[in-house]
């Protein structure tokens, strides 16, 4: 059994596998071990569903086991380094309808063997259009903040999720407010209940500052909402979500910080957890 800090892991990594990044599995491996800080890489592409729902934007359902074969390729000849080898973890990012958990929980942890999934809501369901629009594509979200926060607390609650990935991500193009408070306090709290670590995305905020209801902030990451979360006292991780290799540490800033995230921690009072593995099984713990 090893522990690794935070810093030394990043579990939220695309490639083209996921239908919208660039660059091979052996791209990111390398772009890991540049630095020499990581020590832990998880792969976890936008996984495919059987009946190819998001297929514009996610994997092909029969690109799935070649998927499957690259990381593990990427793991064994990492293994055969020994302690010079990066430690690969084989995952998906899938997006949270009860529909699909059964699949999650049999085919993809069951048949495929993954070694752990990370849960988001990216789209909302338009019925009259039959359209899944991202955020971005939604000028204002408040309509839709029920259906995000049902979405989002039903993989909470569902144990076959290692994280929640972005739970703020309805906050796009949205300007701060009460609703968004009270969204933002659901999903907090059914994080604290269940035992669930929120990750604080560093791809939020390398999209850059916007000016939204005049107020100067990043599209999501936002201050707002981890600051609750910090508040509350829920367990927080966070992750590069790279779609590139070079950006698989996340962006390096000024003042010793390793990357964007754990500046804007430091901003909003946040701590980590830190990660324990034995064989292919991964935890969050909380080191005092």
């Amino acid at each position: 059994m090893s522990l690794y800090s935070q810093a030394e892991v990043n579990l939220h990594t695309h490639s083209w596998y996921c239908g919208h990044g660039k660059g091979e599995i052996p791209d990111y491996v390398a772009a890991a071990k540049e630095r020499g800080d990581l020590k832990v890489l998880g792969f976890s592409e936008h996984c495919p569903v059987p009946d190819n729902r998001w297929s514009s934007t996610r994997m092909d359902y029969s690109l799935l086991p070649s998927y499957v074969k690259d990381v593990r390729a990427a793991r064994d000849c990492e293994s055969s380094l020994g302690e010079a080898g990066l430690r690969i973890l084989l995952g998906a990012e899938c997006d949270s309808l009860k529909g699909y958990f059964s699949y999650y929980r049999d085919e993809l942890l069951g048949g495929c063997g993954l070694d752990y999934l990370i849960g988001a809501v990216h789209f909302h369901h338009d019925e009259e259009t039959g359209e899944d629009l991202y955020p971005n594509k939604i000028p204002n979200y408040t309509p839709y903040l029920g259906e995000y926060v049902k979405n989002y607390t039903d993989m909470l609650e569902s144990g076959i999720f290692l994280l929640g990935a972005h739970p703020d991500l309805f906050c796009y193009y949205t300007p701060w407010s009460a609703d968004l408070k009270a969204a933002s306090k659901d999903i907090i709290q059914c994080a604290l209940e269940n035992d669930m670590p929120l990750e604080m995305n560093g791809l939020g905020i390398r999209k850059g500052i916007i000016e939204i209801g005049g107020v100067k902030r990043t599209r999501y990451t936002i201050k707002e909402f981890w600051e609750m979360a910090v508040d509350a006292g829920v367990r927080i991780c966070c992750n590069s979500d790279a779609h590139r290799p070079e950006d698989v540490h996340g962006w390096p800033v000024h003042d010793g910080y390793i990357n964007e995230c754990f500046e804007f921690a430091s901003k909003v009072g946040a701590s980590f957890v830190s990660w324990e593995i034995e064989g292919e099984r991964i935890r969050p713990v909380v080191v005092l």
